[in-house]
């Protein structure tokens, strides 16, 4: 079985995706963007981009109901 689900996408500014073209972390890269520390643990970049509309909670949130439909939908076309 070969489940697929990912979360939503969003344009970043150019001064946060050309670190990450250089292989920089995220989380280091927002921390330098919105000088706080652990962005990441309190809304990602998602939660920033979007001021606070959307965090990261919920993005995990969302792609995990979506494998998890799409595992009971599969399961029921067997029985």
């Amino acid at each position: 079985m070969i489940l697929v689900a990912g979360g939503a996408r969003i344009l970043l500014p150019e001064e946060i995706a050309r670190p990450l073209r250089e292989e920089h972390e995220l989380g280091l890269v927002m921390e330098e963007y919105t000088q706080q520390k652990d962005v990441r643990k309190r809304g990602g970049a998602i939660g920033v981009f979007t001021n606070g509309y959307v965090n990261r909670s919920d993005m995990f949130t969302h792609i995990t109901k979506m494998l998890i439909g799409q595992y009971m939908q599969q399961a029921s076309e067997k029985k």
